[in-house]
């Protein structure tokens, strides 16, 4: 099944992408895919890929001397190829699932979008070394600014839908400018004005701009007792030896021990009741002894007779 073409700027070839509704290796449920170059002379050849898995892009270079390809399962794999669709250089695996190539050729950017992280890696296309990496996170859009320096990511609608906004690069990492949208504002698109420049030579990052780069990265979170200041918490070791002492005992002696207790706050409770008892019961001959009403009133008969 053919899936995309995808021409080079001079016209001179063109990739395919296609795929199999069937995988033959049991390996995808998807299918299988395969790239193929096809000459404008019509030679033909197929890409051979060092990894399985999905293709997720192909881009040829501007001088249409050479493609990009990012392929297999991740960590993705990214490879230069020439026209004979032998390969050039191979950039290794990582988070990856695009390759975008400067309008000069000089500058290859293998990103990372969707549900990875928004990795950047940038590599000089002439001597295959790493310029610098960055990471422009929940981004679903980059393009090269026609400078071949600067570079724009943007969050854009329908993909997502909050924290719309665009942000402008420079490849060694630093961040121009920002634009966010107002809440309940959605934005669909951004694209630079076209123009032509020279090309510059290929800058790489100095000591200090390095070390100002892992300045500004989050600190690495230290205690309070490792960083010289005094702990803000209690740790077991604090705890008092009562404490200390009631933990070590085992689950067999505190329940032998609560049973104890309750033994012991029947018998004070059954001693204060026979108490309480003995203190309502009246002496014997009090007058406070009850006397039946029949015998009351036989010893008042008995008076009135005398």
């Amino acid at each position: 099944i053919l899936k995309t073409l995808s021409f080079a700027f001079q016209a001179s070839g063109v990739l395919v992408l296609t795929s199999t509704e069937v995988d033959k290796t049991g390996g995808s449920y998807y299918g299988e895919q395969g790239l193929h170059y096809i000459g404008a002379n019509g030679e033909s050849s197929m890409v051979p890929l060092a990894k399985k898995g999905p293709i997720y892009s192909a881009e040829w270079n501007p001088d249409s001397k050479d493609f990009c390809v990012v392929y297999g399962y991740m960590p993705a794999k990214a490879t230069l190829y020439n026209v004979k669709c032998e390969p050039i250089f191979d950039f290794g695996t990582g988070p990856r699932n695009a390759v975008h190539i400067n309008p000069h050729g000089n500058i290859l950017c293998l990103a990372g979008f969707g549900n990875l992280r928004g990795n950047l890696e940038f590599w000089s296309r002439k001597d295959h070394k790493l310029i610098n990496k960055t990471q422009a996170s929940d981004s679903t859009f980059f393009q090269w600014c026609p400078d071949g320096e600067h570079f724009v990511t943007a969050t854009t609608a329908p993909r997502l839908r909050e924290g719309n906004g665009y942000k402008i690069w420079h490849y060694l990492g630093q961040q121009l400018h920002s634009f966010s949208a107002a809440p309940k504002e959605e934005l669909w698109e951004v694209s630079w004005r076209p123009g032509e420049f020279p090309e510059k030579e290929i800058r790489y990052p100095t000591a200090a701009e390095l070390k100002q780069k892992e300045a500004a990265k989050p600190a690495v979170y230290r205690p309070p007792n490792a960083r010289g200041k005094p702990r803000t918490f209690l740790s077991k070791e604090d705890e008092s030896p009562a404490k200390d002492a009631e933990k070590q005992l085992s689950k067999a002696a505190a329940k032998n021990k609560k049973k104890r207790e309750a033994k012991t706050r029947a018998r004070e409770r059954e001693a204060e009741e026979k108490k309480a008892a003995e203190a309502e019961k009246p002496a014997e001959g009090s007058p406070t002894e009850a006397v039946a009403p029949e015998e009351v009133d036989k010893k008042i008969r008995n008076l009135k007779k005398n």
